[in-house]
């Protein structure tokens, strides 16, 4: 499975959940945290949200991390993604 595969489902499930979040900033002053997760939990559960922040997690690079090129590489496909998906985690259900 090609990483922008892998990418797809957990991006997928990240991009709703922030959805949710900004249309809260919409609401009324008096929005609790909990009616925001409930709404949030409504398009993206829980589960799915945990395990898509820990793929996106596990395949992206340390913030501090400096870039070698391998990661961009490995988005780019071909030989960079093969040399480079030997010391990733596998996608989910792959």
């Amino acid at each position: 499975m090609s990483l922008r595969r892998c990418w797809a489902r957990p991006a997928q499930a990240l991009a709703q959940a922030v959805e949710v979040l900004l249309e809260a900033e919409g609401w009324s002053e008096d929005v609790r945290l909990l009616e925001v997760w409930e709404m949030i939990d409504a398009v993206v559960p829980h589960a799915q949200l945990r395990s898509a922040v820990a793929t996106v997690t596990g395949l992206v690079p340390p913030p501090d991390a400096e870039d070698d090129g391998g990661w961009r590489a490995a988005m780019a496909g071909g030989d960079g993604e093969r040399r480079w998906r030997a010391s990733t985690p596998p996608c989910p259900g792959s």
